[in-house]
């Protein structure tokens, strides 16, 4: 499994751990899209919105061996039930953003959102974010890559 597929996991693991006791539910990708059914908590969605990695040279220009550089955009979808209402979702979305930016040694590039938007499919109202990040990859002895999270 390559690094940008495996982190989204990673990430929803950490984040369960740091809200845990919230209500919410957290998952990689969302299905109960395909099966129309109604959310009954807020929802957080990680997915891989882009990704590079490359190799990591240092600052006179020479490769530094064992260790790639990723640069990836995750999405950070948030899903609300329409009862509790769109407000919330920039709660949540504040919650995130601030367990990323001072909970984590993550090298954060950019945080954003945009706006909200009903899902008559879920009867939910949606806010999608996203996060871009920079972290260095390590090349494990035993093979693999290290996660640039640890839980």
């Amino acid at each position: 499994m390559y690094i940008t597929d495996s982190f989204p996991e990673t990430l929803k693991n950490w984040l369960a751990l740091q809200l845990d006791g919230k209500g919410y539910d957290l998952m990689t990708e969302f299905p109960r899209w395909q099966n129309n059914e109604p959310i009954i908590a807020p929802t957080i969605a990680i997915g891989v919105k882009s990704s590079s990695i490359k190799q990591k040279y240092d600052e006179y220009g020479e490769k530094v061996h064992g260790v790639m550089e990723m640069i990836a955009t995750f999405d950070i979808s948030i899903h609300n039930p329409v009862r509790i209402g769109g407000y919330r979702l920039h709660t949540i979305f504040s919650e995130i953003t601030d367990l990323l930016l001072f909970n984590t040694n993550l090298d954060i590039l950019e945080i954003g959102s945009g706006k909200m938007e009903y899902v008559r499919l879920t009867d939910s109202i949606k806010m999608v974010g996203f996060v871009t990040l920079r972290a260095d990859i390590v090349r494990n002895p035993n093979g693999g890559y290290s996660s640039p999270l640890e839980i």
